[in-house]
Parts: C-alpha cells; sequence; structure tokens
C-alpha cells in the first residue's frame, strides 16, 4: 500500500524510450503475514543462493518491451512493515530499472527502528537491511537482528531471506541449546530448571519436557485459532531406540450441554490408528462413551465422574 509524488518525463519513440525522473514516499506499508521456517537454520547470515530466472511467459506489448526505466525512489516517511511478525520502521534508497514490461528493483532499505513478535515475546531489532538484489523479479532478500532480555540470558534473533521463505536462528548469551533457549522464551526457565522443580527424580527427559510445553502452547493457540473446544497433543518418548516415539492429537467440539464428539489420531509402535468418540452425559457425574477406529475396534462404556478443582 502505497502513497507517492512522482515526477516523470517521458522521451523517444513508440520504438525506443524511457521514463526518468524520481518518485517521492509519502506514505507505505507492507501487511502480508509470512511464515517462518523452523526447520533449516542459517549457517550464516546474508547467505543467498543463485537466482534463478524465472520461465518466459506471454510476451508484452512492443511499446513497453521497449520503454526503459530509470527512477529514483525517495522516502520522505519512513515505510512501515506490519505484519504478523513484525513492526519495522524502514528507510528505503532504491532505484527503479528494466522495463515497463518488466520493472525491476534495486538497491538497500535500512530498518530504523522496530520489533520481531516471536514465541508471544518481543524482540527489539540492534540491525537490519532490507537488499533488492535479483536480478529477474522484485525480491527483498530480508537481514536481520533482534534481542530480548529474559533474566540473565540476552536471546538473539536472526532472520534472514525472502519473504516467502524466511529462516530464523536463535542463539543466546550466555550461550545455551537450543531447548534450552525455547524453553526461557515460553516459560522463563531452562530444561535444568525444569527437571529441579520436577524434584529431579521425574524420569523426564530434556526432550520430553520440550515436547510437553510445546504440545501445551500448542493447544491453546490452536482452541482461539479454529474455536474447537478440545484440543490435546501428547508426545511421549520411548526408552528402547527400537521402538519409536508415540504422537496423539485429539480434536473435539462440544455440540451441546450434552453432547460432544472427538476425533483423535495416534502413531503407536510405528502405525498410525484414527478413531472417532462421542459423548453423551446423561447426567452432571453420568457419562456414555462410544467410539470406532480404524482398526475396526469399537465399544462403548459408562463412566461416573467427579471432578475436583
Amino acid at each position: 500500500s502505497l502513497l507517492l509524488n512522482a515526477d516523470l518525463a517521458l522521451r523517444g519513440t513508440l520504438k525506443q524510450s524511457a521514463v526518468t525522473g524520481e518518485i517521492v514516499l509519502l506514505e507505505g506499508e507492507y501487511y502480508k503475514d509470512v511464515k517462518l521456517n523452523l526447520l533449516q537454520k542459517v549457517s550464516r547470515i546474508g547467505q543467498r543462493k543463485r537466482d534463478v530466472k524465472p520461465e518466459s511467459t506471454e510476451p508484452a506489448s512492443p511499446v513497453l518491451e521497449n520503454m526503459r526505466l530509470d527512477i529514483t525512489v525517495i522516502p520522505r516517511n519512513s515505510f512501515v512493515v506490519d505484519n504478523n511478525i513484525a513492526l519495522l520502521m524502514v528507510k528505503p534508497d532504491l532505484r527503479i530499472h528494466g522495463t515497463a514490461a518488466q520493472p525491476l528493483v534495486n538497491g538497500r532499505a535500512e530498518v530504523v527502528s522496530g520489533s520481531i513478535h516471536y514465541q508471544q515475546k518481543e524482540f527489539d531489532v540492534r540491525k537490519g537491511v532490507i537488499d533488492f538484489l535479483n536480478p529477474y523479479r522484485i525480491e527483498p532478500t530480508i537481514d536481520i537482528r533482534a534481542v530480548t532480555d529474559i533474566r540473565q540470558w540476552t536471546i538473539i534473533l536472526d532472520i534472514s531471506g525472502t519473504p516467502d521463505n524466511l529462516k530464523l536462528e536463535l542463539s543466546s548469551d550466555p550461550s545455551e541449546e537450543d531447548a534450552d533457549i525455547l524453553s526461557l522464551l515460553t516459560l522463563g526457565k531452562t530444561l535444568g530448571e525444569l527437571a529441579e522443580r520436577e524434584g529431579g527424580g521425574t524420569g523426564l527427559r530434556p526432550e520430553q519436557i520440550l515436547a510437553d510445553m510445546v504440545a501445551k502452547t500448542l493447544q491453546e493457540n490452536v482452541k482461539k485459532a479454529t474455536g474447537l473446544d478440545i484440543v490435546e497433543f501428547k508426545y511421549r518418548q520411548q526408552d528402547s531406540e527400537e521402538e519409536s516415539d508415540e504422537v496423539k492429537v485429539t480434536l473435539g467440539k462440544e455440540l451441546s450441554r450434552r453432547l460432544t464428539v472427538k476425533y483423535g489420531m495416534e502413531k503407536k509402535s510405528g502405525e498410525v490408528v484414527q478413531s472417532a468418540t462421542t459423548e453423551y452425559k446423561f447426567l452432571e457425574n453420568l457419562l456414555f462413551k462410544a467410539y470406532q477406529d480404524t482398526q475396526g475396534d469399537f465399544g462403548g462404556e459408562l463412566q461416573f465422574r467427579i471432578e475436583f478443582r
């Protein structure tokens, strides 16, 4: 979304022409939400892959193909990035070139100030640049470092890549493992501190503690996003390497005060089993449950339930 002032000149003929001049950026906002790639880490900031020329499309008008561009972009106010992960004030220094049929942008935009939102924490941006280097299309390459303080730790968040393929890397000072950093961000404690709080004798591994912590966060987020009444993620790590870890997901909706339906998917012993369950509450403490799964098992049970708060 842009508001511009332009002072441009068009000179030439239909066979060969050029547009030159300058554009003054009065207001601008980028509000498209982006997705972070949490599975691929960045080996170093600024590392780029070779750009690939896009496949040719239908030919444009010969007039537009022969119309060269040479336009300078001057900011009067900062360009704003305001989406699901960031609020940034950006000052661009750009040049528009190429042709009217295929305009290109090169140059750099510096992040003057702003913040990054990740794991319900706000990171202050310490440095940031957005480069336009792709010779085939308009595509910004982002390189931002932001920090936040949690007790005696400083958590550092590095974000790099293009808007459609952003990657992040977390580090800390003093240095901690990735699992401990995520635990600090979500619960404010390291995995070692969580184990000590549980008495140190629970037998839970750090991976199990982290999985339970992440599952709890996901459950609340999915409930808010979908409107479901029941969202449960369970993960159990096996002691033996021969046995695969168990994963169970349960989704449910209360159709009325008495009737509830649930859908579950469970991975156990390397096999995925899906099940559907219906619960009907006869009385406040008396519940009838019927289920059927993809293995052909079905059944029902009568439960007497007392809840203590």
